[in-house]
């Protein structure tokens, strides 16, 4: 017995439960969402793409910083 799964899974079930969700489907949703019900395969790659994401998103405010590019709406593009 997985105890930690086990445990897991309690917990998103009891999230979607106190949002009215009772529904079987919409817990087994909620399960999906979280990535429980995925293959080990997909959980893998799942991961994998969260860590590039990740890692590109840190390059892109670096590069951004580097740059000078400000997150704000440049006043000069902003129609009057």
């Amino acid at each position: 017995m997985n105890t930690r799964a086990i445990r897991a899974a309690s917990e998103v079930i009891f999230r979607a439960m106190e949002k009215k969700s009772m529904v079987p489907a919409t817990i087994a949703l909620a399960l999906d969402a979280t990535g429980m019900l995925a293959s080990p395969e997909e959980a893998t790659t799942v991961v994998t793409l969260r860590a590039t994401i990740e890692e590109l998103s840190a390059r892109l405010e670096i590069a951004g910083y580097l740059h000078g590019v400000d997150d704000d709406v440049d006043e000069k593009a902003a129609p009057s």
